[in-house]
């Protein structure tokens, strides 16, 4: 069982007078010391003891972040703090939420004439456009106003994407002078965006007459889906 002797008083002289050698009340405290400590036969020199304690060997993990690491990510933070102090911040471009519709062209058509009749198409206008959003879809509306008669004529139009045909069945109507109408296609949706040709055919049947059209217009707009 081990000495538990606790430490002498103040008052217990460390040298007994009467015998010039240590005093039992010390002699007991010096010896539990040794007891506890191992009576001399644990690891620890006294080497150990006057220049600190043993080296720990540091983990071989990839992660671990030692003082070379540490000194050479601080430096990197340094820099790009530096960096944001000389430069502007780029902000986000956020595109606008869903539904929103963004018109892309307007063509004008005023003046515009019909000269080939049967059934060939005459390319009227074409218009490239760019579209931004991801899965968004293009409305194209054309609005038409006659500003000269035909003898009983008949007008189709035509639009195309990219070069195939999005008017099925094609828009037609009768024209006469100062007869409106107003035609819209739809595309599918545009997974990426893309630069998107869209064009505008037209025929008439009667083969006597041209046609003008006076305050027409061909509008593309983006739909965000």
């Amino acid at each position: 069982m081990a000495n538990t002797t606790s430490i002498p008083a103040p008052r217990v002289g460390f040298i007994d007078e009467r015998t010039g050698l240590m005093s039992r009340e010390w002699y007991r405290f010096f010896l539990n010391l040794y007891t506890l400590t191992g009576s001399g036969g644990n690891q620890i020199t006294l080497d150990d003891v006057q220049l600190g304690p043993a080296t720990i060997a540091l983990p071989a993990d990839a992660n671990f972040v030692g003082a070379s690491n540490l000194d050479s990510q601080v430096a990197q933070l340094a820099v790009d703090l530096q960096s944001l102090a000389v430069g502007p911040v780029t902000q986000p471009v956020i595109p606008p939420p869903a539904g929103t519709a963004v018109i892309l062209s307007v063509t004008d058509l005023t003046a515009t004439t019909i000269s080939t009749t049967g059934t060939a198409y005459t390319a009227v206008v074409s218009s490239t456009v760019n579209t931004v959003r991801p899965g968004s879809r293009m409305k194209i509306t054309l609005s038409v106003v006659m500003s000269k008669d035909l003898a009983a004529g008949t007008v189709t139009f035509n639009i195309k994407q990219n070069g195939s045909t999005l008017s099925t069945p094609f828009f037609s109507f009768s024209a006469y002078y100062g007869a409106f109408a107003s035609f819209t296609a739809w595309t599918a949706a545009i997974d990426t965006p893309s630069s998107q040709v869209i064009a505008l055919e037209w025929k008439r049947d009667n083969p006597g007459e041209v046609t003008a059209y006076a305050t027409s217009t061909l509008e593309v707009t983006e739909v965000y889906q």
